[in-house]
């Protein structure tokens, strides 16, 4: 795909016709010419603008509307919740602070973990990060798409599809937010939903390792229920673990008519490395807009989608921390902390690879390393706590940490 805009400089240069003197007809034409085209390609460029914003303005009325009605869907089960927890915490011994990644902070540039609130996730740093899909050219920055980079989009039921159309299917790759890939279906009015995969085959000609082991997506109106691997065409689908306990994809617990809500922001799948050459990203649409009165148009597809093989150093590891405030601390006391993984279960491997410290704040804002063992009673209300990545599992992917504590008997 071309930019919009290019990067080219106009033809036309000024040339003097100097008052009754003799002039060359076949110079003047080739100025007329030049000038000509430089107000075609003024033209055309124009015109490419005016329609990727009213493609945008399209795309961004779909999602506001989308996402006004979610706020409404979340507003209301906020509120349950809410009753909810009044009556747990007036009765329940064992409560729990919860801990999301925008409350994690690290002060280490070098070797601090990586914090992402937009995909709720907390990573090791890599020491080196190589794309799969694309070449990035830092200095123009740019995007190159490599020739052998292939996209495949395939429908898994064709019924009741009357038709169908996609822009540009690579869009997802190229660092531009005003680019997306998307698909409008037109269907007859017994299609509820649509499932649709999307294939990539990576460019084996920037490939120096077939390893691979994170993976960034961002759906656009639709939700991203299985994400595939392999390695050689002929070989079988592997499915990659973590959609089922990612907060964007995870069941939010909503009504069906409302199931694609956690699908409105990206996520990102770290795994241990594993040889890859093709990818299989699976999306289903179910918000559809009525055409006249026998006919539904779905509107769906991918903001971004990158592929990366991380090295991680041998001798150093990340870390991040963390202040909250125990309440009422002189009446309970802290039984534990639990991390949660958006990369497959809450495994005792991965919960044994996490290390951490506590600390407590006195009156003088110095903290003080807590010695004792579960459980224990700061001596203040306001503590820090120092997470630690360990060097087993280099995939771990953290999306929240919950401290427990309950009433002492």
């Amino acid at each position: 795909m071309k930019n919009v805009i290019i990067n080219n400089i106009p033809s036309a240069n000024r040339k003097n016709f100097g008052y009754k003197s003799i002039n060359r007809s076949d110079e003047h034409n080739e100025n007329q010419n030049e000038i000509l085209a430089d107000i075609l390609d003024l033209y055309n460029k124009t015109n490419a603008i005016e329609r990727l914003l009213n493609r945008n303005m399209d795309f961004i009325k779909e999602e506001n509307t989308y996402l006004t009605s979610l706020n409404k869907i979340m507003l209301q089960k906020y509120n349950d919740l809410l009753t909810q927890y009044e009556d747990f915490k007036n009765s329940a011994t064992e409560r729990r602070l919860l801990i999301t990644p925008s409350s994690c902070t690290t002060d280490d540039r070098n070797y601090g973990a990586v914090i992402e609130t937009k995909t709720s996730s907390i990573t090791k740093r890599p020491t080196l990060k190589v794309s799969k899909f694309v070449i990035f050219d830092e200095a123009a920055d740019s995007v190159y798409l490599p020739d052998t980079l292939n996209v495949t989009i395939i429908n898994e039921d064709s019924n009741g599809i009357i038709t169908e159309s996609d822009n540009d299917i690579y869009s997802p790759f190229y660092k531009d937010e005003n680019l997306y890939w998307t698909r409008r279906v037109v269907t007859d009015n017994s299609v509820e939903k649509l499932t649709t995969n999307y294939v990539i085959t990576l460019p084996e000609e920037i490939m120096t390792t077939p390893l691979m082991n994170e993976l960034y997506i961002n759906p656009f109106l639709c939700k991203v229920t299985k994400v595939y691997c392999r390695y050689g065409d002929s070989a079988a689908w592997d499915l990659i673990d973590g959609l089922n306990y990612n907060p964007a994809t995870a069941n939010a617990g909503i009504n069906s008519q409302d199931s694609d809500i956690e699908s409105i922001r990206p996520f990102k799948l770290n795994f241990e490395s594993r040889k890859i050459n093709q990818i299989k990203i699976t999306v289903e649409a179910s918000r559809y807009t009525e055409v006249e009165s026998n006919y539904r148009t779905f509107l769906y597809g991918l903001k971004e989608v990158t592929g990366f093989i991380n090295y991680y150093s041998d001798y150093e590891t990340s870390s991040f921390e963390f202040e909250t405030k125990i309440p009422d601390t002189d009446g309970y006391e802290i039984t534990g902390i639990k991390p949660y993984f958006n990369n497959g279960s809450d495994s005792s491997m991965y919960y044994e690879d996490f290390n951490y410290d506590f600390f407590y704040k006195d009156n003088n804002d110095e903290y003080h390393k807590i010695t004792d063992t579960f459980p224990f009673t700061p001596a203040t209300s306001n503590i820090k706590v120092k997470c630690i990545f360990g060097e087993s599992y280099d995939e771990m992917n953290i999306r929240k940490i919950e401290i427990i504590y309950k009433k002492n008997s």
